[in-house]
């Protein structure tokens, strides 16, 4: 039995509760305490809950579980990073790769860094590492995306999205951990399309492969404790902080956008940016609550 604190309310989940489960419990809340205006499924996902659909729905994998969601009078939703003071809604990858011979050719016991790589594995993560930015453009594209991956203290009280280019054993400040033998890429989020995603993520890892990129060694610190004086001196990368620097990035990245196909990475990086002219020219609540009175 796992239990869950959403807006002070806590909800208790058995192994065998599948999304129809959950979606009638958290409506049924809802209507006992009218002041939860909003309950979002994904939240109990970014703490590590297996979701499992209770009947096919037509569409992909999110719109069945908005489906479901609705059907009981709740919303679900995997916005990057719906509440300033809540954690965000990942959608992390598990890569390793295998050929007719061996399951996971990224796994070795021998490895000396104690985390279960082959040189093979390494190689990969560094194309991961090294094309990083440019990823991010594909891997958290929304204007939102940037706000689950903003560096400084978490309103949440939780540091489980990465901002920093390394990898680490149990790291979840870095953009890669390595749950032993295999590679976790923390970087993509709940607006990702998983398909452009995955082409992007296997470019920039291949290339890591030809090129032979070694990764350095791991940071198993929180980042977000070591002051940017420290961050610089260890040479470690920052993510981009928003919308418009991913794109220069991916722009920039003529690996990953031939990963993308050229004509297709052309055309999202145009609809990027006016996505971000739109998002520059809007006044927000927050600038208006701190503005309007102060000049």
């Amino acid at each position: 039995m796992r239990r869950f604190g959403l807006a002070a309310l806590q909800l208790e989940l058995g192994p065998g509760n599948n999304m129809d489960v959950i979606a009638a419990e958290i409506a049924s809340a809802s209507r006992r305490f009218p002041w939860i205006d909003m309950v979002m499924l994904a939240e109990l996902a970014s703490h590590g809950v297996s979701l499992d659909a209770a009947e096919p729905l037509p569409g992909p994998t999110e719109q069945r579980y908005q489906e479901i969601a609705r059907k009981h009078g709740a919303i679900a939703t995997f916005m990057p990073k719906p509440f300033s003071n809540r954690t965000g809604t990942g959608a992390h990858f598990h890569i390793s790769m295998g050929d007719a011979k061996r399951k996971n050719l990224f796994h070795d016991d021998k490895d000396k860094r104690g985390l279960g790589m082959s040189a093979l594995g390494y190689q990969f993560l560094g194309g991961l590492l090294a094309h990083a930015r440019a990823l991010a453009g594909v891997c958290a594209p929304t204007i939102n995306s940037y706000k689950r991956l903003v560096v400084g203290r978490s309103l949440s009280g939780a540091t489980w999205a990465p901002a920093y280019i390394a990898y680490g054993d149990n790291n979840r400040t870095a953009c890669v951990r390595i749950p032993y033998g295999r590679i976790e890429m923390r970087l993509p989020d709940g607006a990702c399309n998983p398909y452009l995603a995955a082409a992007a993520i296997l470019a920039a890892g291949l290339d890591g492969i030809e090129r032979k990129l070694d990764p350095g060694e791991p940071v198993n610190e929180n980042l977000y404790e070591l002051t940017p004086k420290e961050i610089r001196r260890r040479k470690i990368g920052l993510l981009p902080q928003n919308l418009s620097e991913a794109m220069d990035a991916l722009e920039a990245d003529e690996i990953v956008k031939a990963g993308l196909g050229v004509d297709l990475a052309k055309e999202f990086i145009e609809l990027k940016r006016m996505e971000w002219v739109e998002y520059s020219r809007h006044v927000s609540d927050w600038e208006t609550a701190r503005y309007v009175e102060m000049f």
